[in-house]
């Protein structure tokens, strides 16, 4: 019965990696199941992942992020509000996902992400910046605190809202403003950290603005950041033309 589940999702063109993440939902259920002592063992946990390949997130263009912004006010101000956080404070779509109205500290501005949440399994601690922080208190305002922030609609809901449901919202600004498919929601995140690290090289040489920078992004390690960056294309070397010894 699994395996035609996830068969019907491979029929239906959706990505490998949904695929995949749908496997690795069924399989954390089961094991909730167990703890439980619902069921003995996982049936999910015999099915292995398919192999997929990196996701490329495009960096937009300043133009194609103020029309991206533009289009996505037009649907709904909070499904702005929820690209806001992505581009200002850097959360993960499946995070703000999975975000609930306890996670955010309106006493000290701050949003509290537990470590099962994040890929380095530590609780995150991060500071509410004053473009997002007015319009996400607007938007919890009187809602129980075991509400997920962005249900159904953009709205805080006692129902976590179908990530496709935000896919198929940003699918559709994409085509409207003929951009392709690597460039993603997450891309934003890419977008102003880039942005970010050329304005700190204006007034910090290379070594402090990578510590600025990693203070601000939440790279664990010096070496995780300059891998990021080299991926995001941020950090390329210069023109090595010159150092060649012959024309070819």
């Amino acid at each position: 019965m699994i395996v035609e589940f996830l068969g019907d999702i491979e029929k239906s063109k959706l990505s490998t990696r949904t695929r995949n993440n749908a496997l690795a939902g069924l399989s954390s259920a089961f094991n909730h199941m167990i703890d439980m002592e619902l069921m003995e063992t996982n049936p999910a946990k015999r099915i292995k992942k398919l192999k997929t390949n990196p996701t490329l997130h495009k960096i937009y263009t300043k133009e194609q992020a103020l029309a991206k912004a533009n289009q996505a006010e037009q649907i709904n101000p909070n499904f702005l509000l929820l690209l806001r956080l992505i581009a200002y404070q850097f959360l993960r779509p499946i995070t703000i996902n999975r975000m609930k109205v306890d996670w955010i500290d309106t006493d000290r501005d701050l949003i509290w992400i537990h470590g099962s949440q994040v890929k380095k399994g530590k609780t995150e601690v991060i500071p509410l910046l004053d473009p997002v922080k007015e319009d996400l208190y607007r938007l919890i305002k009187g809602a129980p605190k075991d509400y997920y922030v962005f249900g159904p609609g953009f709205k805080p809901s006692p129902a976590m809202a179908n990530q496709w449901y935000y896919s198929k919202k940003f699918k559709r600004i994409k085509d409207e403003l003929g951009l392709d498919k690597e460039h993603t929601m997450y891309g934003l995140r890419h977008t102003f950290i880039t942005e970010i690290f050329k304005s700190l090289l204006k007034t910090e040489n290379k070594e402090t603005a990578l510590t600025t920078l990693q203070e601000i992004t939440r790279h664990s390690t010096r070496s995780a950041l300059l891998s990021y960056l080299r991926e995001v294309g941020v950090v390329l070397p210069k023109d090595y033309s010159g150092h060649m010894r012959f024309d070819f």
